[in-house]
């Protein structure tokens, strides 16, 4: 049964590259609560009359405006520095989105999950 909900909440795994020492990355894993956006919020968010592409999201500068509407939330995968599951807050969650290396792969995770890309096992 396919049921249309006025605001659909839902999880998604997403993936970083975080870089370390030495050149290199590390990948880690998060789950992130997505809040679906209808294409109408999109546009206005965004400025474009169509579908949106990741790069010009980031290129006008309104990804955090965007990931501000729609990354609503985390599992308790996401840790602080003393190693427990750390709570959900606007603050936060405004912190983790100014981080380049997240803010990126939140977008590319959110629009794949909203556009029906499955993630990559």
């Amino acid at each position: 049964m396919f049921k249309i909900a006025d605001d659909y909440v839902y999880t998604w795994p997403v993936t970083i590259r975080k870089p370390v020492d030495g050149g290199k990355f590390q990948e880690e894993t998060f789950t992130a609560k997505f809040k679906f956006l209808d294409q109408d919020k999109i546009d206005e968010l965004t400025g474009k009359d169509s579908d949106v592409l990741i790069e010009s999201l980031s290129a006008v500068n309104n990804d955090i405006k965007f990931l501000k509407e729609c990354f609503v939330g985390w599992g308790d995968d996401v840790h602080g520095d003393d190693d427990k599951p750390l709570s959900y807050s606007e603050a936060t969650r405004d912190r983790l989105i100014k981080i380049r290396y997240v803010r990126l792969p939140l977008l590319r995770a959110y629009f794949d999950s909203a556009s029906g890309i499955a993630t990559k096992n």
